[in-house]
C-alpha cells in the first residue's frame, strides 16, 4: 500500500497495548518491561484509577492473585485503598474507596508520597530535592483541593510504612 501510495502511512492500533508501560519501565529502570503484579504478596495495595481487576492490564492473573492475598483464613489478608473517579470492578472491591475528580489522582498520590515520604521518614526523606518537591503536597492540602479526605490518606501512608517491602 505504501509502494503505491506514496503519501500513505501505516498506522497500528492495538487497543490493548502495553507500551506505555514498557516506555516507563524503560524511563524508570532503564529496561522497556511490563511488570509483573504480585498481589498476592501485598500486604498493602493503593490503586489510582487502575481498574486492574477489569479492564487493566492482565485482569485474569490480577484477580487470581489479588483473591490469593485476601484470605484471612490463610493468616493474612491485604488492606486495599482505591483512589478513582468512577467505580469500577476494582474499586468495589476496596477495603476504602475514594471517589476522585478525573485528573486529581496524581494530587492524591503526591500527598500519599509526601506521608510516606517526607512525614513518614521513608527512603529519600533526607533527599533534599525529593523533599522539596513533596513539600507542596501534604494530605491537608490535598484534601482541600480535591475533596477527598485527608485522614484517608494519611492512613493509607501508615499501612504503607507499616508493610514495608510489601505494598
Amino acid at each position: 500500500f505504501t509502494r503505491i501510495f506514496s503519501d500513505g502511512k501505516h498506522v497500528v492500533y492495538d487497543a490493548l497495548s502495553q507500551e506505555e508501560t514498557a516506555r516507563a519501565g524503560a524511563l524508570s529502570f532503564g529496561t522497556a518491561v511490563v511488570p509483573r503484579y504480585r498481589f498476592d504478596k501485598a500486604r498493602v495495595i493503593v490503586s489510582f484509577g487502575a481498574d486492574f481487576l477489569g479492564t487493566w492490564g492482565n485482569p485474569v492473573e490480577h484477580m487470581k492473585s489479588f483473591s490469593q492475598g485476601r484470605r484471612a483464613e490463610k493468616g493474612h489478608m491485604s488492606r486495599f485503598y482505591a483512589f478513582e473517579p468512577l467505580m469500577t470492578v476494582t474499586g468495589a472491591n476496596a477495603d476504602t474507596r475514594t471517589t476522585v475528580r478525573p485528573g486529581d489522582q496524581l494530587k492524591i498520590a503526591l500527598a500519599l508520597a509526601h506521608e510516606v515520604i517526607v512525614a513518614g521518614g521513608a527512603r529519600f526523606g533526607g533527599d533534599s530535592a525529593v523533599t522539596g518537591v513533596l513539600s507542596a503536597y501534604s494530605a491537608a492540602k490535598a484534601s482541600t483541593e480535591t475533596g477527598g479526605d485527608a485522614e484517608v490518606i494519611r492512613k493509607a501512608a501508615r499501612d504503607l510504612l507499616a508493610a514495608r517491602g510489601a505494598g
